[in-house]
């Protein structure tokens, strides 16, 4: 329903121009005038959906043609071909005039309104207005103004009510009739409510909360949530508190942490909107959307649809208000490569992968230990503590340098640049120092082979490994082709 009030009140937007008034045109012309003032209705938009739109919120009074239709919209339908070469079908056309004039109806059978078509005047322009352009899109800001009106209604028939008649369903129930007349209207209307505000009701809990049976105020907790989502960016380490376990081994990307500001951000505002229009609006049509629409338009994207926000209100319920960690090898309890694999990528994980695969006709545990202590992780180590004493070599010139000026300054400068140099060396220098020093045995290589999904398995016949470029391979087929 609210996709159909969107098209009528496109279709209301393009009649306004001087261009589509006082005259007949067809159904498709109009669709078409539709998708190029509002390019983002997209592809499932089409003119049946149109027709549904005009008749749905239009109302029956378009083929009114007396003096009781003071819209100034009218509509005839008749089966004919359009100005468009379509196949031959039920065509419905429209004639939009100023409010109140009267239009002669058009005649029946062969001298239908199809021969007082003006389609072609149009000459193919379906822009906003002569003379422009550029192609103005108002859909967000009609779906805007239709929330916005919604609001004033639901806020208008409180104040008009002039009296009103109560009956409680029962002593315990939550369901209340309330019988509403307003203004000079002499039919009355039901409407059901809950008791109190909708915060009290069982769907705001499940909502929110997660069960209908929890005891905690949803307005409440909600106005928790908002102070947590609001310290995200408050402190450099805000985000923290909202990441399960404190991403205490720092396992989190700096674009982990940026999409997790992000949203937060946005989920802060869905919240915002719901503890203020909840009561009038719906949790993902009206409170989530308008947080999308909003967080867009100052560059926060870490979501587009609606029902990513509210994915993540659930996310934060079942996690204990807490969003698991990114990395789903992390919140799906898979355990992480060892630390020396981790950070040593390419001087180590990839050259005794490599090995491993040249060498798995015959690879076993001991060799594929005795590939990364006597050789690989040497190697990496040579690497490392040369970069290292470099950077120490320069460190201490520098501070030298400083000394000549000031002794003061001199001495707070190398205790930060000590500092720093600690934190650049830690991950590499400090590690890589514990597996030199302590080389991992059988059980630890073992480990580490099945982490990376090598296993024993018997020779069979689908087992293959092309050992033609192995060393004694090669080396006895060059003395056979010399002979």
């Amino acid at each position: 329903m609210k996709d159909l009030q969107l098209y009528f009140q496109c279709w209301v937007e393009v009649t306004k121009q001087n261009r589509y008034r006082d005259k007949w045109l067809t159904d498709e012309t109009y669709c078409r005038a539709i998708k190029a003032q509002f390019p983002s209705l997209g592809d499932s938009f089409n003119r049946g959906k149109l027709n549904r739109a005009i008749s749905v919120c239009g109302g029956s009074q378009l083929d009114d043609f007396s003096d009781g239709n003071k819209s100034g919209m009218f509509r005839r339908t008749a089966k004919g071909v359009d100005p468009f070469g379509s196949p031959r079908r039920s065509i419905s056309g429209y004639f939009i005039t100023t409010p109140g004039q009267v239009v002669e109806r058009p005649p029946e059978g062969k001298k239908s309104f199809l021969s007082l078509l003006q389609d072609d005047s149009l000459n193919e322009r379906y822009s906003v207005a002569r003379g422009v352009q550029e192609v103005i899109d108002l859909t967000l800001a009609i779906s805007t103004n239709q929330h916005a009106k919604r609001k004033a209604d639901f806020r208008e028939d409180d104040s008009m009510m002039d009296s009103t008649t109560e009956n409680t369903e029962n002593s315990s129930g939550m369901k209340k009739t309330k019988t509403i007349t307003c203004g000079s209207d002499p039919a009355p209307r039901i409407i059901e409510t809950t008791e109190g505000n909708y915060w009290d009701s069982p769907e705001a809990k499940k909502l929110f909360l997660g069960t209908a049976t929890d005891e905690r105020s949803v307005q409440e907790v909600i106005k928790q949530r908002i102070e947590r989502l609001q310290g995200v960016n408050r402190s450099p380490h805000g985000w923290k508190d909202l990441i399960e376990r404190h991403d205490v081994d720092n396992l989190c990307s700096p674009n982990d942490v940026f999409v997790i500001r992000q949203r937060c951000q946005i989920l802060c505002l869905a919240y915002m909107f719901a503890l203020e229009e909840m009561n009038s609006a719906k949790w993902v049509d009206d409170c989530c959307a308008q947080a999308i629409f909003v967080s867009n338009g100052m560059g926060v994207e870490a979501a587009t649809s609606k029902r990513t926000v509210a994915g993540w209100n659930i996310l934060l319920r079942a996690n204990q208000e807490h969003f698991p960690q990114p990395d789903p090898t992390i919140h799906k309890d898979k355990k992480p490569l060892p630390d020396l694999l981790e950070y040593f990528r390419e001087e180590i994980m990839s050259p005794w992968t490599d090995y491993c695969i040249g060498n798995l006709a015959d690879l076993t545990v001991e060799m594929a230990r005795n590939e990364l202590v006597t050789k690989i992780v040497p190697r990496c180590w040579e690497k490392v503590s040369s970069s290292a004493s470099v950077e120490s070599s320069s460190t201490s010139s520098n501070s030298t340098t400083n000394h000549q000026h000031t002794h003061e300054y001199t001495t707070s400068n190398l205790g930060s640049t000590n500092t720093d140099t600690s934190t650049s060396l830690k991950k590499e220098y400090v590690i890589l120092k514990g597996y030199v020093d302590n080389p991992i045995s059988w059980a630890t290589t073992r480990r580490w082979l099945q982490r990376l999904g090598y296993h024993y398995d018997l020779r069979k016949k689908t087992f293959f490994v092309d050992g033609h470029e192995r060393p004694n391979v090669v080396s006895t087929r060059n003395d056979f082709c010399s002979r």
